[in-house]
């Protein structure tokens, strides 16, 4: 399943001129309604749209008072109509009729209105070109106010009536693309920001700061439709114009960096991602303490960290940009969205999904007032889904899955390859759910967008191959699953080399799928190359610094022992939400069933059931295994093991076995750890089951024993 971590751009809106603005109090504003000669218009009634409330006819002075909805706050726009007997009239100015209210409470200056006949054809339309200039002003100021409060769609009106009056203006032209990006109107965004980038390079020069705006517009567009090396070639032509640039210049050089710092991040270049943000940071700095902008490369700063295992760091990176974006823009503004996205993943990867998902819906609540298919929204969708699915809720991550491939596919076709992600991930979720024949149709039409989109040596397509191989193996079908992994073993080989670690993986799979077809020999002959990758990228010079993570990341609890095999035996499996020490946790709940043979067990094992037919997972630096753990009452008494999985004739065993022993539970929250410190490298190298968990005593009248553990971590 694929979480999304958003990075953020620079504000691609260009500031204009601001129009009429109708100082009012509170509760009213003051309208003075004339025709275009300046002659009062009395006898006039006047609401605002989506009210009501209808003022007083204008008196003999053309003036009246518009009572406003207790809703209205200062900066919202707010549009005139007129109502009554007076519907042959037509307002002209301001735009439509639209005001931006700053309220400031104390003015009591009328806001000129004027209106025309509308059977006076010839002057409206020479009244229309006497006041262009006046209504193009508007039309901007409307726009940009739009695009500042989420309301994309109406911006992207306001602009093409802006340029309806002007055509070839390149700024009403940059200010358009950036709305037409923000509701996913890619195909039309890219056409708008090429003209633009036409007339300023034609007008101005190809050296022009306006250029390097525009091409940073257009990367950033190229960027989030998946053109990643287009992208970078604009970032870097904008960044040669303005490097070293002083005064407003530093600015577009430092959004250039910015996005370059995004294209290395996801190239994995952390450190060169991460000299050229700082390198960001002390530009937009210089500028001005509290700008969105800064905000921004914070964000893609700790994502960088966030990438990197560093979860201090991106969380106080995280909450420094989020603290900047509510003191500037507000807790509810559009780009705060994305932010509350990344630090929901911090959270969920560190076990906390109670409040990941609680950062996920403020997230979707914020992103769905712009509009319900703006593919932003299919991004928290889907991470809202993966958290369901880590919940066991399979009904809940369906919805929101399809919902998501419902708002990707509008957005962006149903052959773009960035569906084929989505609708991986919709199979995934049926794979888990043993629905093969729903998972095999999804992977299938995935994998046909991509051979169409891909090289044939992109290591993407030997992904989804394998998810398909796996399919048929559960089907049964080992004859397909078998040409299907011989395909992503060509494919990843071609792309990556013979000695790869990700081809050692999918030599296990393809091992795995010729034992179950009795051909031990040929699956041994795989598994001696498996130990071949595996010796040559577990040295030290190879290995990547241990990180800590969450046990429940890598391992699964698969491995079933006493009376969970049993027939009289019964062990359930759930999770619950938990507060331990003011966190909001996710704890996993084990109600076992006493049966004849008085005791059961659960291996958390790497891959999921692996008594030793297959390579554990590396720990490698690991110094320790903690966790929480508490009894439903009291008194009950578990052993916590890691390591020991040994079963003789099998290929791979663990190294080590490292216990609690028997521990009596509380009824509160307790923290225990299994010491790892005295282990050598070659004993954590392989470990196939690094957690378990064994319920001996202690039980209830009932014969039930109910324990629960929380925050299992590998540390």
């Amino acid at each position: 399943m694929k979480v999304f971590i958003v990075n953020l751009f620079r504000f691609a809106i260009v500031v204009f001129g601001c129009c009429n603005l109708a100082y009012a109090q509170r509760t009213s504003v003051s309208i003075r309604l004339t025709s275009p000669e300046g002659k009062a218009l009395a006898g006039v009634k006047l609401s605002i749209k989506g009210s009501n409330r209808t003022s007083p006819p204008t008196n003999k002075k053309g003036i009246t008072q518009v009572r406003l909805p207790p809703q209205i706050h200062s900066g919202d726009i707010v549009c005139l109509q007129l109502i009554g007997a007076r519907k042959d009239l037509i307002i002209i100015s301001p735009l439509n009729g639209c005001l931006i209210l700053p309220f400031t409470g104390h003015s009591q200056s009328a806001v000129s209105i004027v209106a025309l006949n509308r059977g006076n054809q010839s002057i409206l339309e020479e009244e229309l070109k006497n006041r262009k200039d006046d209504l193009i002003r508007g039309a901007l100021s409307l726009a940009r106010r739009f695009y500042e409060q989420g309301n994309y769609q109406q911006s992207v009106n306001s602009y093409r009536e802006a340029l309806a009056l002007r055509p070839d203006d390149a700024e009403i032209l940059n200010g358009l693309g950036s709305a037409l990006t923000r509701i996913s109107n890619y195909e039309q965004a890219e056409s708008v920001y090429r003209r633009s980038l036409a007339i300023r390079t034609q007008t101005l020069g190809e050296k022009h700061p306006d250029v390097a705006r525009t091409l940073n517009d257009l990367g950033e567009l190229l960027y989030r439709e998946g053109r990643y090396d287009e992208a970078q070639v604009l970032f870097e032509r904008a960044l040669i114009i303005t490097d070293n640039k002083p005064g407003p210049i530093s600015e577009i050089s430092a959004n250039s960096l910015n996005s370059l710092g995004v294209l290395y991040a996801r190239k994995s270049e952390y450190n060169r991602a991460i000299d050229l943000y700082q390198r960001a940071l002390e530009i937009q700095k210089s500028q001005e303490n509290d700008n969105p902008d800064l905000a921004g490369t914070l964000n893609n700063l700790g994502n960088v960290y966030h990438s990197m295992g560093e979860f201090e760091k991106a969380q106080d990176t995280y909450e420094r940009a989020l603290a900047i974006f509510n003191r500037t823009l507000g807790a509810t503004h559009p780009k705060v969205a994305p932010l509350l996205d990344n630090l929901a993943v911090l959270y969920f990867e560190r076990g906390d999904y109670a409040q990941a998902e609680l950062l996920l819906k403020r997230a979707l609540e914020i992103k769905q007032k712009t509009g319900a298919d703006n593919i932003d929204v299919a991004y928290s969708l889907n991470n809202l889904a993966v958290l369901y699915i880590k919940r066991n809720d399979y009904a809940s991550a369906e919805g929101y899955l399809l919902r998501s491939l419902a708002i990707i596919e509008k957005a962006l076709g149903s052959k773009d390859p960035n569906i084929a992600y989505s609708i991986g991930d919709l199979g995934d979720l049926y794979y888990l759910k043993k629905d093969y024949s729903r998972a095999e149709s999804l992977y299938q039409r995935a994998l046909a967008i991509l051979e169409n989109s891909l090289p044939q040596t992109d290591p993407t397509l030997a992904t989804f191959m394998k998810r398909l191989g796996k399919v048929y193996v559960g089907k049964g079908e080992y004859a397909h699953a078998q040409l299907l992994y011989q395909r992503a073993l060509q494919v990843e080989e071609k792309a990556l080399g013979s000695d790869h670690v990700v081809i050692a993986s999918t030599l296990e799979d393809y091992a795995d799928l010729l034992s179950k077809m009795n051909r031990l020999d040929e699956a041994q002959e795989l598994r001696a190359r498996i130990k071949l990758i595996r010796g040559k990228t577990n040295r030290d010079d190879i290995a990547p610094p241990f990180k800590p993570f969450l046990l429940d990341s890598q391992y699964y609890p698969s491995g079933w022992m006493g009376d969970t095999v049993g027939e009289d035996g019964k062990v359930n499996i759930t999770s619950e939400a938990a507060t331990i020490e003011s966190r909001s946790l996710v704890a996993t709940r084990i109600d076992y069933k006493k049966g004849s043979k008085g005791w059961a067990g659960i291996y958390w094992q790497h891959p999921d059931g692996n008594w030793g037919d297959r390579i554990g997972f590396s720990l490698v630096g690991a110094k320790q295994i903690s966790f929480y753990a508490k009894g439903e009452r009291g008194g009950e008494v578990v052993e916590f093991i890691s390591g020991g999985i040994s079963r003789e004739g099998k290929p791979y065993q663990d190294g080590f076995r490292k216990s609690t022993g028997a521990v009596v539970l509380n009824s509160t929250w307790t923290k225990y750890v299994i010491d790892l410190s005295d282990l050598k490298d070659a004993q954590l190298s392989s470990v196939l089951g690094a957690f378990c968990w064994v319920g001996s005593g202690g039980f209830d009248k009932d014969g039930h024993l109910v324990t629960y553990i929380a925050d299992l971590k590998v540390e």
